[in-house]
């Protein structure tokens, strides 16, 4: 074997290294274990033999000039290699980039004092602005805290002077964290306490200065304020201390859901009514709640939806939903959108599942390759349950919208997807069977069809085959505007229907999300690609990187990336000033701050306008659009600004005010006005972002306050008013009348508009006209579609309102649409609205759904390019299209088309002779029934080349696999047996057992000898050698705190007292664990509080979740009374009476690393409590089973009584069957004494996505003494007589973990190439 690196290391928002290894033939290799420290981490990259190394920030930091290293275990052997440093040959450059300037926002967030920063919104985290005299951009910068690094990002500048951004957080709620900068010059420390952490920043040759270095940088610099950030001058590096954030996110507290059943005179199916009170006497804002029924159907509460009757301070939250009969759905639980944080869950019942288990069956594909953007498939799909939605690499999902013939049950789809997200295909039914296409997967046995796809193609190239580059356009000037451009390619040894795509990864592109095609020339024998360099750009080299498809196999990861820095040919913009920052506030001033509203002119005043008068800079770019959200602490009433530049009161787009009012009237509550969130926009897509709350974790690099993080967020964000006297008012408004304009709706129609109008009688005091309420439609997915009302008419007793909104292709079908009316205020602060239930008395409470075919519709198109004639339009059932009308947004309107229409199946239209043109224009076919299709809108990508040198494709070979176009391939499903096959590795199998006892295996009436085996055991007979008898015990007590659980009995010489056992059997699930490469502890989660759930007499239900993420644990505990035979990874288990079973489900975890893993750490226990005596011995021993069992198994042991339990060494890891390592674990202290055995045990668990599924159990055996006994009197060994065991049967003690869905992105953290993200520094 000979490995080799390919190039030096590259540079594009991350470090990467290219290696090549030979002699390992087509052998596939996944990701590769890196051993010792992480320096960083191995992918395959291209082909069978090159591999992909992205080496860790915090690692070159160390080694910054030096050689940089990694070992890692490949086809069994350990391996090091080395290679020069990325800055080895430049460190004289970068030597030279001195910090001109450091500055804090807010300039006393890093101060050595006591008071905490207050944070600026949930993610709002202070921040650090270095301006870098640089000639490159590409200068290593990270904060390293010692527990994580911070990356800067570049955001303004330009050659010789850059400013780059950086932002903490306080992930580990730490009172004081300490930062050190460290950049391409060593690292400087100082003698603070805690300060250790900025050495482990510093390479070895700068830490025995580093000390002496600390002092005199704090004497040599000097701090001032200038603008909004502290600065310090002259300064290289520093260390920054004593920080901690202070941000408080609300919670509902105390509450319980409440579920009422709607009963059997509904005339649809099953839904019931779900509400809860809440309690709030300080106003808290609260983030928005969600409700989850099962799986994967969701609901957010966001206001005014659920909101049935109340104010801020107390209010009742009432929906209806659909019941949906499946085993799978029969929880319902509330949920905050921040951490996830659990409120309350409740189990429904009275449900009569009537659901099969029977997955979807792929009856007959097609496959066609329309573009580089567009795969077309054509699936004939059986589901007894009705399918619900087809799933591509967990990404895109489609559903009834892409249905062309038949019904859900038995029907024909063709779905449109772009090739990147083609990789993992899932079929799912309404009741969560789902079945996965894998590549050579069997779909019909009799006759014989694998199921293939487009990338069954034999891709015969290398890294090599792209050395061939150039563009266009090079030595690019970027100042103000952006620059067209093609790259072309010349490769012989790629195939020309290979998909390809570039993407820019330069600061400004990197987030973009945009990906351009490759198309193939064959007059000029090129591959081509047209792209966009954005304005205001970074100077020197723009990054990109090659991205196409792999052979191997479906998983997203086999994306082959090749980074810009491998090719020979560079993008070099040489003019330009980098912008890559939104627009921020320079400042807010307040309009009508505490102003007092009242009837009486002494008092205050009738009405006026408050407000806040905004102060937006951007100072390169121009600021374009923003969006602002405004809440009222008391009421809910909500406020939402759109804007444009072009509503400045005074100044530019480059530093204009703009205004936003309210318009505010006695009688109104007393109450802050509050913004929640704010999105700015500038002319060229950068934007800064605000939220009061986020479920996704953000960035304060995009604040748009940063400039104003020296004043307090209530300061700015908060405008209070009161009025007297304050209104009493408390009834809520009346509805008359509630009507929709539709009974049905056919979701696959062309016109799917329903109109909705609805009269309410006005409660006293009257209502705030400027807050309309809205009719919000839900389905059985729970999805929900809103329809914002207008106000009609009003006086002083009725108000009219009206809404009309277009229902989404396939929409609810085939279930109705539940409809509901919320958001009415009154002027005394009370919210109210109608939920489904009360629409009742309406008689237009649902709207029934119906399909029908021969529609044409329009959905999207593929990218269209103003110097473009070629137009690929994407839809449904175009089939039979005679005619394109087109409007040229020219006056002129719509003008048939008059050259030919290519159709592909019934979802492209493929149109060759469009008008160029840089304007939006719309676009409508017509079929040979004269139907005509829904007017659709197309904008084309500017883009400016001179038309002599662009270049068009010539038709690309069509590749299409049809597998079922003979009768031969086609499959009747009455005729072939059902065949599923999952997605399976082999798990490892224990090595055979001897036969052993005497008799051997507990002779003819217990047992048998199988050879290569071991004995095989007849119930209710057990162990290695069939010696061991199940007893029969009372079924545990219920713990309401904890799954824990103790199984009490009694031995020969104790009572038979029920209140005085002699023996105690505990079960107890007690951490996860995360653990590093080499098995070393990197977080322990210890399980705090628990929900319990009973679902039956024997059937008990746990809920809790990590504290602070988002992974939930739930367990089922079940107590088995007679012999039953389970089913687990296509294993066949016996639950012997008297056994517990644990089922315990883990939710998505958040890996520290990729090459980490999950650690469930089980206790066992067994102690006698009474009848101690010198006889009595405690012993235990760990071992493995039988083969045909393939379990690893625990037994303690007490006199003549044992506790057994028995791993089984296979999970099911994200839909999965793998093998799984079970271990005793000797790190945790175990009381072991003569009378009582203990021991943990750990169950190992491999990275996974979604979720686990393992499978231990506990049993008694009956085996000989061991030898290492211990007793009170050592004279006395356990009995050699047969020892007798109970059965403690446990399923888990079991992580059994059932999978959602299955792979987006199996290596995200580490590479998320579809959005060109790979292993980005940035945290923006």
């Amino acid at each position: 074997m000979k490995i080799d690196f390919l190039k030096e290391p590259g540079y594009s928002s991350s470090f990467y290294s290219y290696i090549k290894v030979e002699g390992i033939g087509d052998h596939i290799f996944e990701i590769i274990d890196v051993l010792g420290s992480t320096h960083g981490t191995l992918f395959p990259a291209c082909s069978f033999n090159i591999f992909l190394i992205f080496w860790d920030p915090i690692y070159i930091s160390q080694a910054k000039y030096s050689n940089w290293i990694i070992s890692f275990n490949f086809a069994s052997h350990n391996i090091t290699i080395e290679t020069k440093s990325y800055y080895y040959d430049k460190k004289d450059i970068y030597n030279n980039n001195n910090i001109a300037d450091l500055s804090y926002y807010p300039n006393n967030a890093f101060s050595n004092s006591s008071i905490p920063f207050q944070g600026f919104g949930q993610y709002g985290g202070p921040l650090v602005m270095v301006s870098l005299n640089t000639e490159t951009g590409k200068d290593l910068l990270l904060l390293d805290s010692g527990y994580d690094f911070f990356s800067f990002t570049p955001i303004k500048g330009s050659k010789g002077d850059l400013k780059y951004l950086s932002f903490v957080l306080n992930y580990f709620n730490l009172e004081i964290q300490n930062f050190s900068l460290v950049t391409l010059k060593e690292t400087i420390s100082n003698n603070n306490n805690n300060s250790s952490s900025s050495s482990s920043s510093s390479s070895s040759s700068s830490s025995s200065s580093s000390s002496s270095s600390s002092s005199s940088s704090s004497s040599n610099s000097s701090s001032s304020s200038s603008g909004s950030g502290s600065k310090i001058s002259n300064m290289n590096n520093l260390l920054i201390f004593n920080f901690f954030i202070e941000f408080n996110v609300p919670i509902f507290e105390n509450i319980g859901i409440n579920i009422d059943l709607i009963g059997s005179n509904y005339p649809i199916q099953p839904i019931i009514e779900v509400d809860f009170n809440v309690v709030n006497p300080n106003l808290n804002i609260f983030p928005d709640a969600r409700y989850s029924l099962g799986i994967g159907r969701k609901i957010l509460l966001d206001f005014p939806f659920g909101y049935l009757l109340g104010s801020n301070k107390s209010f009742r939250s009432t929906v209806v939903l659909f019941w949906i009969n499946s085993t799978l759905n029969n929880v319902i639980s509330l949920e905050s959108t921040i951490f996830n944080t659990l409120y309350a869950i409740r189990n429904i019942s009275n449900i009569t599942n009537n659901a099969s288990v029977e997955p979807p069956k792929l009856i007959s594909y097609k496959i066609n390759r329309i573009s580089s953007e567009t795969v077309l498939y054509t699936f004939k799909i059986n589901s007894i349950n009705g399918l619900d939605k087809i799933s591509f690499s967990g990404i895109s999902h489609f559903s009834i919208d892409c249905l062309i013939e038949g019904d859900i049950y038995s029907g024909t789809y063709e779905i449109t997807v772009h090739p990147i997200y083609h990789q993992v295909i899932e079929l799912i039914d309404k009741h969560n069977n789902i079945v996965l296409l894998e590549k050579d997967q069997f779909i019909s046995i009799d006759p014989l069809v694998q199921f293939s796809n487009t990338q069954d193609l034999t891709f015969n190239f290398d890294l090599n085959s792209f050395n061939n580059i150039t563009f266009l356009k090079n030595d690019l000037n970027l100042i103000n505007s952006s620059v067209s451009n093609i790259m072309y390619l010349n490769s012989s040894d790629i195939a020309i229907d290979l998909p390809m795509y570039l993407g820019l990864v330069d600061p400004v592109s990197l987030y973009t999300n945009t990906i351009y095609p490759f198309n193939y020339n064959s007059t000029l024998g090129l591959f081509y690609c047209k792209f966009i360099v954005p304005k205001n750009n970074i100077f020197g080299e723009i990054d990109f990187a090659i991205i196409t498809l792999s052979n191997r196999n479906y998983d997203i990861s086999t994306f082959y990336y090749i980074g810009g820095s491998f090719f020979s040919s560079k993008l070099i913009v040489n003019q330009t000033y980098l912008d890559n920052q939104g627009p921020i506030f320079e400042k807010i001033e307040k309009i009508g701050m505490n102003e007092i509203f009242s009837n009486d002119s002494v008092l205050g005043v009738k009405s006026r306008l408050i407000g806040w008068n905004l102060f937006i800079s951007d100072d390169y770019n121009g600021f374009e659009s923003g969006y602002i959200k405004v809440i009222g602490s008391h009421d809910n009433s909500i406020y939402n600004f759109n804007f444009t530049s072009e509503d400045f009161s005074s100044g530019d787009k480059w530093s204009g005010s703009y205004e936003m009012l309210i318009n505010v009237s006695y009688p109104c509550i007393p109450q802050s006005f509050i913004i929640t969130n704010v999105l700015l926009k500038d002319t060229n897509d950068r934007t800064s972002e605000f939220n009061l709350y986020s479920e996704l974790e953000t960035s304060s690099i995009k604040s748009p306050f940063f400039n104003l993080y020296d004043q307090q967020m209530v300061d700015i964000l908060y405008l209070n008013y009161t009025s007297s006297p304050i209104p009493t008012y408390s009834s809520p408004q009346v509805l008359d009348s509630f009507s929709s304009s539709r009974t049905t709706i056919d979701v696959l129609g062309v016109d799917r508009i329903v109109d909705f109008t609805f009269q309410i009688s006005l409660a006293p005091g009257g209502i705030k006209e400027d807050q309309l309420p809205i009719v919000y439609m839900v389905t059985s997915k729970m999805e929900k579609l809103k329809c914002v009302s207008k106000l009609i008419f009003i006086n002083s007793t009725i108000a009219n309102y009206s809404c009309s909104s277009e229902i989404p292709l396939g929409f609810g079908y085939p279930d109705p649409i539940l409809l509901s009316l919320y958001g009415f205020i009154g002027n005394g602060g009370v919210f109210n609205g109608f939920s489904t239930s009360d629409l009742m008395n309406h008689n237009s409470y649902y709207i029934n759904t119906t399909i029908s075919f021969g529609n044409p519709i329009i959905k999207s198109n593929e990218l269209f390019f103003s110097d473009s004639d070629r137009l690929v339009l994407i839809g449904r059932e175009f089939e039979s299209t005679s005619s394109v009308f087109i409007d040229y947004n020219d006056t002129n309107g719509f003008s048939k088309y008059a050259h030919t229409i290519q159709t592909i199946e019934s979802s492209i239209i493929i149109l060759s002779n469009v008008k160029a043109t840089e304007k939006s224009f719309f676009i409508k076919v017509q079929n040979l029934n004269g139907k005509f299709s829904n007017i659709y809108k197309v904008i084309p990508i500017y883009f400016n080349i001179i038309p002599s040198t662009t270049v068009e494709p010539t038709e690309t070979p069509s590749t299409t696999i049809d597998p079922t176009e003979t009768p031969s391939t086609t499959i009747d499903p009455t005729e072939t047996p059902s065949t599923t096959i999952n997605p399976t590795e082999t798990p490892s199998i224990n090595p055979p057992q001897l036969c052993i006892g005497s008799p051997l295996c507990g002779g003819s009436n217990q047992g048998y000898c199988e050879e290569k085996v071991g004995c095989i055991c007849y119930p209710p007979y057990n162990g290695k050698s069939c010696q061991s008898k199940v007893i029969i015990i009372d079924p545990p007590i219920l713990n309401p705190s904890n799954p824990s659980t103790n199984l009490t009995f009694n031995d020969d010489k104790g009572s038979n007292s029920n209140n005085n056992k002699s023996l105690i059997g505990l079960i107890s699930i007690i951490s996860l664990r995360e653990l590093g490469l080499n098995n070393e502890i990197k977080k322990t989660h210890f399980f705090e509080k628990w929900i319990q759930i009973t679902l039956s007499n024997n059937k008990h239900q746990y809920i809790t979740n990590i504290k602070g993420t988002s992974t939930n644990i739930t367990i089922e505990t079940e107590w088995f009374d007679s012999l039953t035979n389970i089913t687990f990874a296509n294993q066949q288990l016996t639950m012997n009476p008297s056994t517990l079973k644990y089922n315990i489900n883990i939710t998505k975890y958040e890996f520290i690393s990729k090459i980490n893993s999950l650690q469930l750490v089980i206790q066992s226990k067994l102690s006698k409590t009474s009848n101690v005596d010198d006889s009595t011995c405690s012993s235990q021993s760990f071992g493995e089973t039988t083969s045909n069992e393939n379990s690893n198994y625990i037994q303690l042991s007490v006199n003549e009584y044992s506790l057994f339990g028995r791993f089984i060494k296979r999970g099911i890891v994200d839909n999965k069957t793998i093998s799984i390592n079970n271990e005793q674990l000797n790190d945790l202290n175990s009381e072991n004494s003569y009378y009582t055995s203990e021991s943990y045990i750990g169950i190992n668990i491999p990275w996974f996505k979604d979720l686990v599924q393992l499978d231990p159990d506990f049993s008694v055996l009956l085996d000989q003494s061991s030898a290492n006994s211990i007793c009170k009197d050592q004279g006395h060994n356990l009995s050699k007589n047969a020892l007798i065991g109970i059965i403690i049967g446990c399923i888990g003690g079991a992580v059994v973990i059932v999978v959602i869905s299955f792979f987006v992105f199996r290596y995200r953290t580490n590479m998320k190439i579809v959005k060109i993200k790979l292993l980005k520094l940035n945290k923006y």
